[in-house]
């Protein structure tokens, strides 16, 4: 999932928004017997539509709004949603889901295995432009239909009656439980969707969920209000009446308001100072599976020219980057897929097997010789490009220490460029760049969360890759059974997007955050949501303070 950081490029309102949006928001709230947390969600969201979300701030809104057939528990582990239980064929095709009969939408209207087959059939149908419609290829004919070759009816689900739910795979796919959680698959309701397709994400009134929480209100580029959902099946454990999410996008900005109180829970503080935080036992950090990068517009020159991006891949110093830019105990990024995936026998770390593919210290030498090659001896005759990247310090910081390196050992200029999240993605979608910053969290515990996205299906193949030797590796391991087998074609697919320089890793990311020590139970995923489903404010801590 993408990670965005950040949204906002004017810092003056940023400061305007840390003194405006806590209005009312006094350190003793909940005198009254109410249970109220403060998030700062960053930037708000491109969207809240779980079926065409892709990142990870409006991942969280959802996932605290909305529930799948699954819901995954603090260690990743999916568990009963909306389904209390599943059977699974003998050949793991088949999966019959078998649905709560109080499961129900925030409107109080029940929740059916109808809406699960409405919901598939959109992401799966090519009219959408799901950009997540990878999510869902596992299921047997979704890849056919989505190309338009077939039609929904012959989509690989079925509703047996309103409370059993059956689904056919296409494979055996052992994170398909996991997948079940994900914001992608989550039922969106239909009569409110087909009403609105454009906006009914966009107002609470018609942002109907079915998950712990409803939306209240939604004040652009301010806040986001939550309401414990009265009609959650769960409600019973819901101990927040009401979830703040601010919109705070400077992390200096943010770390201020939170060590006011005014925020108790913030993620990414500024780099500068984690060693403050950390002394001051304020600093929290999460494994996360992350990887930060920088991805090529392989179609334009001069970065058509493989030779070109190896250079600029082996000039980089990840080691730099870590210790010195980011600083929180981040690891070199020496490959695409993060530490933290088991390979084939269980038990190996897929990273480890694959090994590394790149220096964690640059080769300047080869650097400077393939660059020569490509036509560009010491840099000489290298157009000026622009690396863009969304607002942000942490982006900023890593963007000119790159920028530097490229400078330093090759000899090339790169300008930067910084924008708001909402013209960043379509910007990389389009194609209309040179360089840009990349970000991604996995969505489950399989190497391929990471590299079916440069499938030329896929809608975060921002690369612009189309390898029919690729998808031919992706399309091999989604269909293989044999675990062995299937994970020699996802090795085989890294080492084609590394061999060909189609991005350059940087680093292995973790989650740096500030929580107030009268936070309780907000749990932190390794996919990098947060869930407030269970959490609570401990008011006696916090009041005594």
């Amino acid at each position: 999932m993408k990670k965005n950081l950040t949204k906002l490029s004017v810092v003056l309102l940023s400061l305007i928004l840390v003194t405006s949006l806590f209005a009312g928001c006094s350190k003793t709230e909940g005198a009254k017997g109410e249970q109220i947390m403060v998030y700062n969600v960053g930037a708000e969201p491109e969207t809240l539509d779980p079926g065409l979300n892709t990142s990870v701030d409006g991942g969280i809104t959802i996932i605290n709004c909305f529930e799948g057939l699954t819901r995954l528990d603090k260690d990743g582990v999916p568990g009963p949603g909306i389904a209390t239980n599943w059977d699974v064929s003998p050949d793991k095709l088949v999966y019959t889901f078998h649905l709560r009969k109080d499961a129900k939408w925030s409107d109080g209207t029940p929740i059916t295995a109808n809406d699960l087959k409405y919901s598939w059939e959109r992401i799966v149908n090519p009219d959408t432009q799901a950009e997540y419609v990878t999510q869902i290829l596992m299921v047997k004919n979704a890849a056919e239909v989505n190309a338009g070759k077939m039609g929904a009816d012959q989509l690989g689900i079925k509703v047996v009656d309103d409370y059993t739910y059956e689904v056919t795979l296409a494979a055996p796919t052992p994170y398909f439980l996991e997948i079940c959680a994900f914001p992608t698959l989550i039922p969106v309701k239909k009569d409110v969707v087909e009403k609105d397709p454009e906006g009914w994400a966009t107002k609470a009134e018609t942002y109907i969920g079915n998950g712990p929480f409803k939306m209240v209100s939604w004040v652009n580029n301010d806040h986001i209000m939550f309401e414990k959902n009265e009609h959650y099946w769960d409600a019973k454990n819901v101990k927040l009446d009401k979830l703040k999410f601010v919109i705070v996008v400077e992390a200096s900005s943010a770390l201020t308001a939170w060590e006011k109180g005014d925020i108790d829970v913030i993620g990414g503080p500024p780099p500068a100072e984690l060693e403050r935080l950390k002394s001051e036992g304020n600093l929290k950090i999460f494994p996360l599976l992350g990887a930060g990068y920088t991805i090529y517009n392989i179609t334009k020159k001069p970065f058509d020219d493989v030779r070109v991006r190896q250079a600029l891949n082996l000039a980089v110093n990840r080691k730099q980057i870590c210790e010195n830019v980011l600083r929180a105990g981040q690891l070199p990024g020496t490959g695409f897929v993060p530490y933290g995936i088991k390979d084939a026998d269980g038990k190996s770390d897929f990273r480890t097997v694959g090994g590394d593919y790149l220096p964690i210290e640059p080769d300047i030498a080869k650097a400077k010789q393939l660059l020569a090659d490509a036509g560009y001896p010491d840099g000489k005759g290298f157009p000026e490009v622009t690396y863009c990247y969304n607002t942000h310090e942490v982006n900023k910081a890593v963007a000119e220490a790159v920028q530097n390196m490229w400078k330093t050992n090759l000899n090339i200029n790169v300008t930067l460029e910084n924008m708001e999240w909402k013209v960043f993605i379509p910007k990389r979608q389009n194609g209309d760049f040179h360089i840009a910053r990349g970000g991604w969290l996995g969505d489950y515990m399989d190497p391929m969360t990471y590299l079916d996205i440069f499938t030329s299906i896929s809608g975060n193949n921002d690369s612009q890759l189309a390898s029919e030797e690729y998808d031919g590796l992706i399309a091999s391991a989604r269909a293989e059974a044999d675990p062995e087998k299937r994970m020699e074609y996802l090795h085989n697919a890294e080492k084609f997007l590394m061999d060909n320089a189609i991005l350059c890793p940087q680093n292995f990311t973790v989650q740096t955050a500030c929580i107030k020590d009268y936070v309780k139970d907000a749990t932190f995923t390794s996919l990098g949501f947060w869930d407030f489903n269970r959490a609570y404010i401990d008011y006696e801590v916090k009041n005594a303070k």
